[in-house]
């Protein structure tokens, strides 16, 4: 996974919204995060993705870029990436 596949905007899911049911998922907005962009430590050049939560008081996070996977559709245009 690149910066470029970090688009700030997208709607991501964490792996973990799949663990919950569908009626738990209905309506909910739990493990879903807006990317809003990628920062680079200025120590150790090393790249963060900078992300917002849609649920609860919608926290905003850094986090090492995912590099497991790349990132996969899921249906209703939500992509699932590891953060």
């Amino acid at each position: 996974m690149t910066e470029k596949d970090l688009i700030p905007g997208t709607v991501v899911q964490h792996f973990k919204r799949g663990m919950l049911t569908e009626d738990m998922r209905a309506g909910s907005t739990q493990y879903l995060y807006e990317i809003l962009g990628v920062a680079h430590h200025t120590e150790t050049g090393e790249q963060l993705v900078i992300y917002r939560a849609l649920y609860g008081e919608g926290r905003i996070c850094a986090g090492d870029v995912p590099v497991r996977d790349r990132p996969r559709k899921i249906p209703g245009s939500v992509t699932e990436i590891p953060l």
